[in-house]
């Protein structure tokens, strides 16, 4: 092994870092011999020692006189490089043996350390007593629901689209620990009664995910009332941690498994071990007033989605072609050549090595120029180039992430977007949404409020746009007891007018729709911490 890898016997390792050096381990080595120089003298040589006695027999001349000059280096090399073998320690080969690791130590320790990624790889054991079937009959089905207790809550699972077939389980369902039933497609019928009674109280890893997977065989779900992702995360506010399968390998030590009946039983025992955590911390009225009404609200708004102009789009995007093309020749222009804008390498070495330009410091493990956000607005002030830099980059953003993605992320069936609205996805318990994201839509410059005016509503329909009241700011003024803040919204001023107006040093009414949006970023800057330099180049405040 160590030959294939090194291409030297292991007894020669230390004369090949002699010659090639080692800087982790501040091995000098010999000057202008590399490691592809340093295997081919070791291998013919066989030794430093030896290639140095014949020396003379070295065609290369680099190489030759590197071994005349630095015979004290070389040597001293040797030494550094070669292990000290006489130290007095009883061992025997055997003891170097590896062993089986200790699995449940490696869980507690992976646990603890949440690392999620090896704790998947670890292999579990199937605790004992599982019992998973599938219910293959109606007869089986009914059966099975007979015996379930009344106001004995059900944990249910629905398999993702394309994962279940007319006799393959489709649904699972788990009401005793440790047992779970699959139910096949062909028996929907006979278990609809059950999904969509509401005073059966039912169980989920995830209510929406299932609210909305039972839509789509045509169930309009009722009565689900724990959800052991909103559990999880109301106990700790951590969304990459409240996935079924993270919080199983955690809490149960085991993985959730693959089939709906599996993931139905997994969802049970943990919404018991959560929801008694959630009862004892007090949460459970916030729970039950906030965070499960919600639930089924986000899911109609996901099946109902939101209506995009195509045609729109595409006109923008074309628009943004041109304007686009057009930067690029201007750039080039300043330039002098051609080069590609999206290299930051390349982008670094035209701004800072042949314009010229303030250079900033050299960062990340390449030790090269940046070329972000940051540092080309700084540059913009002063240098045309960046300012056109800045705007290509923007107008790609806008084109690739927008006008030219959503048109094809329109679902055919419905003509319209369908985002995902994530009640776990930010630790702030703010909602996010992806796949796409439509919070981000811009609005801060003129094409970006363009792109937000392509979502449109049905014919005859209006867009509603509804919002608390500034309600981070009335949290702040309530807090800081700031004078100006509380006579504002006592008063039932615009608070960003009253900003705008203190900062720029206008009368209320001389205000601007773009100072009002620079007072607004001031405002929501000081409350999310953005620093007085983040602020103006937010701001473009040189």
């Amino acid at each position: 092994k160590v030959k294939d890898f090194m291409g030297v016997e292991p007894a020669q390792v230390a004369d090949l870092l002699a010659l090639m050096g080692d800087s982790s381990d501040n091995i000098p080595g010999a000057p202008g011999i590399g490691e592809k120089g340093a295997r081919d003298l070791i291998a013919r040589f066989g030794s430093v020692e030896s290639a140095m006695e014949r020396v003379a027999e070295v065609e290369r001349r680099t190489y030759r006189e590197s071994l005349q000059n630095n015979r004290d280096q070389i040597l001293l090399s040797k030494r550094l490089a070669t292990i000290d073998s006489s130290v007095p320690i009883a061992w025997a080969p055997e003891q170097a043996r590896l062993e089986p690791p200790d699995k449940a130590a490696l869980r507690e320790i992976f646990k603890h350390l949440e690392f999620f990624s090896l704790l998947k790889e670890l292999e579990t054991e199937e605790p004992r007593g599982q019992d998973f079937k599938t219910l293959e009959s109606a007869e089986e089905l009914e059966a099975y629901l007979a015996a379930i207790p009344p106001g004995a809550p059900v944990a249910v699972a629905a398999a993702a689209d394309g994962e279940a077939g007319l006799m393959l389980p489709a649904f699972g369902l788990a009401w005793k620990p440790g047992e779970g039933r699959g139910v096949p497609l062909s028996l929907l019928e006979k278990l609809r009664p059950l999904l969509e009674d509401a005073a059966r109280p039912k169980i989920a890893s995830d209510i929406k995910t299932e609210l909305l997977r039972l839509a789509r065989y045509g169930v309009e779900a009722r009565g689900f009332a724990g959800d052991v992702m909103l559990y999880a995360f109301l106990l700790d506010a951590d969304p990459a941690g409240c996935a079924l399968e993270q919080l199983a390998q955690r809490r149960l030590d085991r993985k959730p498994g693959s089939s709906p009946e599996e993931q139905a039983a997994c969802a049970l025992e943990l919404a018991g071990i959560l929801g008694k955590e959630v009862d004892d911390k007090g949460l459970r009225e916030l729970y039950r007033t906030m965070d499960l009404p919600l639930v089924p609200v986000l899911a109609r708004m996901e099946r109902t989605g939101v209506r995009v102009d195509p045609a729109e789009l595409k006109r923008l995007s074309t628009r943004m072609e041109a304007d686009i093309q057009r930067l690029t020749e201007e750039i080039y222009g300043l330039a002098g050549h051609a080069f590609n804008i999206n290299s930051p390498q390349q982008l670094g070495k035209v701004l800072f090595e042949e314009l010229r330009l303030r250079a900033p410091a050299k960062s990340g493990k390449s030790k090269t120029l940046s070329t972000a956000a940051d540092v080309l607005e700084e540059l913009a002030v002063d240098y045309p180039i960046a300012a056109k830099v800045l705007e290509y980059r923007q107008l790609a953003k806008l084109k690739g992430t927008y006008s030219d993605a959503l048109p094809s992320l329109i679902d055919p069936a419905t003509g319209r977007l369908h985002t995902s609205f994530n009640q776990a996805g930010a630790a702030t318990g703010r909602l996010s949404s992806s796949n796409p994201n439509l919070q981000n839509i811009p609005i801060r410059t003129e094409l970006g409020r363009e792109i937000r005016a392509a979502f449109v509503p049905r014919e005859g329909w209006k867009l509603l746009v509804a919002d608390y009241s500034q309600i981070e700011l009335r949290l702040l003024a309530h807090m800081s007891k700031d004078a100006l803040l509380l006579e504002a919204f006592r008063k039932g001023e615009d608070i960003h007018t009253r900003t705008a107006a203190e900062v720029f040093g206008v009368p209320p009414l001389m205000v601007t729709p773009e100072l009002r949006r620079n007072a607004k970023a001031v405002n929501f800057g000081i409350v999310y911490g953005l620093s007085p330099f983040g602020l103006a180049a937010q701001l473009g405040i040189p």
